[in-house]
């Protein structure tokens, strides 16, 4: 609990004393402050929600005793500029860092397997984001609304990219697809406006609505014998006209309907209404529960 007269910048370091961080409050008379806080390598653990919505929040150092950030810890700390994420750390969970509009750089640490659902969802400042070969798993909505964001590289760890994991990341002009990649899902790339065009591997196939109507032209790579890759198709979208009514429907889940066969590519809206609607991920847990 931090409480004090209202000033300029602070710098806070958790006591040793502490093994895990269930809540860290800010007292409302320092919300003009710009607050950094060094988190102890004595915490183990950073519980669901801990710093949510502190809006002074600037920096964090994390400690590489702690192996997992959970479910909405940092979540629309909207003056959160800077984060370190240790080695140690394999899990980023679920709207980890949703909303954290003010964050430039995400350095993602080279051991994480695990990136969840929206975990950086809306950091509309963020322009580069490095993805490192030990990533196995991206949830849906990962990097949604990451507007500033320009290109991406995914690893060869990677093999299916989710629905609306980048939807919306409208400075996105470059996306780098790995031989492993095997399917796109819808709203992937929906609302990538500066993406022209995308090279995808011969074996990827990709649902529809996967890329937005300003892709122009998919390109498919083969490997050939000696393991080299080489372009074997250039194909134009095609223009595939939808009604207004289906381009607002929810996106499902992927799965084996949700795919497009090739030739078959990603399909043009003719329409200048707003694209289809993603359904929101924990609504969607719900309702697959109460089934």
């Amino acid at each position: 609990h931090l409480n004090g007269p209202k000033r300029g910048a602070i710098s806070v370091t958790i006591p040793n004393s502490y093994r895990d961080i269930s809540l860290f409050y800010i007292n409302r008379n320092l919300k003009d402050h710009a607050v950094r806080v060094t988190i102890p390598n004595s915490v183990m653990s950073i519980r669901d929600s801990a710093f949510a919505n502190r809006r002074s929040l600037v920096t964090v150092i994390i400690p590489n005793s702690v192996t997992s950030i959970g479910k909405s810890v940092f979540r629309d700390c909207h003056s959160l500029v800077s984060v370190t994420i240790p080695d140690s750390v394999t899990s980023i969970g679920e709207s980890a860092f949703e909303g954290c509009s003010a964050l430039e750089n995400i350095t993602l640490p080279n051991f994480v397997t695990f990136i969840g659902e929206s975990a950086f969802d809306s950091c509309s400042a963020v322009t580069s984001i490095n993805i490192p070969s030990s990533v196995t798993s991206i949830g849906f909505y990962a990097f949604r609304k990451c507007t500033a964001l320009t290109a991406v590289i995914l690893p060869k760890s990677v093999t299916t990219i989710n629905n609306g994991t980048f939807w919306d990341c409208h400075a996105l002009a470059s996306v780098t697809f790995p031989e492993s990649v095997t399917y796109i899902g819808k709203g992937a790339f929906w609302g990538c406006r500066a993406l022209a065009s995308v090279t995808i591997p011969e074996s990827t196939t990709f649902a529809d609505l996967a890329f937005d109507k300003k892709v122009t032209t998919v390109n498919i790579t083969s490997c050939d014998s000696r393991g080299e890759v080489q372009v074997v198709a250039k194909k134009p979208k095609p223009t595939v006209a939808v009604k207004a009514e289906e381009a607002h429907s929810a996106l499902p889940d992927t799965g084996a309907s949700q795919v497009a066969k090739k030739p078959k590519l990603a399909v043009a809206v003719k329409t200048e209404e707003e694209p289809p609607t993603l359904p929101d991920a924990r609504s969607r847990a719900t309702t697959a529960a109460k089934k």
